[in-house]
């Protein structure tokens, strides 16, 4: 049995972008989201594309969350999570 590598991506640009995609191929590796802190297209395209988007800080969460981007927390909570 394979013991999943949990990744966490601190940007959603051109390079992170292609880091999640990468990721999402492995077999041995389980993406567990991205950390955005503007409500830009590239948030637009990881929310399409299933990808779990966390904000920065609290602050950012609201502003991502009025932008319309389902959030599931902030970058702490996703460090957590990660182990």
């Amino acid at each position: 049995m394979l013991s999943m590598i949990k990744v966490a991506i601190n940007a959603y640009g051109t390079i992170g972008r292609r880091v999640a995609d990468a990721i999402k191929l492995q077999k041995d590796m389980e993406l567990l989201g991205i950390v955005k802190r503007t409500p830009d297209y590239m948030a637009q395209v990881a929310m399409q594309r299933g990808i779990n988007i966390y904000a920065s800080d609290q602050q950012t969460k609201v502003k991502l969350q009025q932008a319309g981007l389902k959030v599931e927390g902030t970058l702490d909570e996703l460090l957590q999570l990660a182990g």
